[in-house]
């Protein structure tokens, strides 16, 4: 969307061009939750006390695609349920991300996304076939809430399958997480540090990307050195090693 453009050099009149263009290809929702995200990240950096503009402040959004028919957002085969089904299992891999085992549980279980997310390993009972759920978590707000009735309480049946998947990504969980030195307190099932840290996450690869040193992004998101930089967004420095070393290769075929 922005190119290698640092985030400090970005205008509000720059960022409303580019939002109409985007605008015209995607619904005024997905719209409205990528600029949310936008914002938020702009003021988790003034709180760090980064000088920024919000050039998100008096954007307007105008989205050019109709919002989706319910009818539209619904599998309507049995053949198509499998597709699904088959594709998330491809897509399993928790050191990229945990979105894919959350989508498979939810297509396994029919859990609310609430719920889903809300399981523990304490609610996980693997051994008799079944998730336990009797509360939700709330990511907007960060926080449990109640189950939305008394029979939203309840053990949900899982298949081999999913007793086979959920011990495979306990165990690279537990691993990555002691690699991070991160504790999951509340002992999600489907806990990630992207899940954990969010905006923050969000906010260092910005940083990242617009240029800013590695030892002045460490000291910033209180990491001890580099080190623990580099394991987090290993991603991200390799696309900014990428560029830099074909920047390095213009500099040197001009002498």
């Amino acid at each position: 969307m922005f190119g290698d453009r640092a985030i400090v050099d970005i205008k509000s009149t720059e960022y409303q061009r580019i939002m109409n263009i985007y605008g015209e290809t995607v619904g005024y929702d997905y719209l409205s939750r990528i600029n949310s995200t936008i914002r938020k990240t702009i003021q988790l950096a003034q709180s760090d006390k980064i000088v920024l503009d919000d050039f998100t402040s008096n954007v307007e959004l105008f989205a050019g695609k109709e919002a989706q028919k319910n009818e539209e957002k619904y599998i309507h085969s049995v053949e198509d349920y499998h597709r699904l089904v088959n594709y998330l299992e491809k897509q399993l891999d928790y050191e990229t991300t945990v979105i894919y085992h959350v989508l498979y549980i939810i297509a396994k279980t029919g859990m609310r996304y609430g719920e889903a997310i809300g399981i523990t390993d304490d609610d996980t009972k693997l051994e008799d076939h079944y998730l336990y759920t009797h509360r939700r978590y709330n990511t907007t707000t960060w926080g449990w809430t109640k189950a939305k009735n008394d029979t939203s309480i309840r053990a949900v049946p899982i298949d081999d399958k999913t007793v086979t998947v959920l011990p495979n990504m306990i165990k690279e969980r537990k691993r990555i997480n002691s690699l991070l030195q991160i504790k999951n307190k509340e002992k999600f099932l489907f806990f990630h540090y992207d899940l954990e840290q969010g905006l923050r996450h969000t906010y260092g690869s910005y940083l990242l990307h617009s240029h800013i040193d590695m030892g002045v992004v460490a000291k910033i998101l209180g990491h001890k050195d580099i080190q623990m930089l580099i394991q987090v967004y290993g991603h991200t420095l390799t696309e900014k090693i990428d560029k830099e070393f074909k920047e390095v290769e213009q500099i040197m075929n001009r002498i």
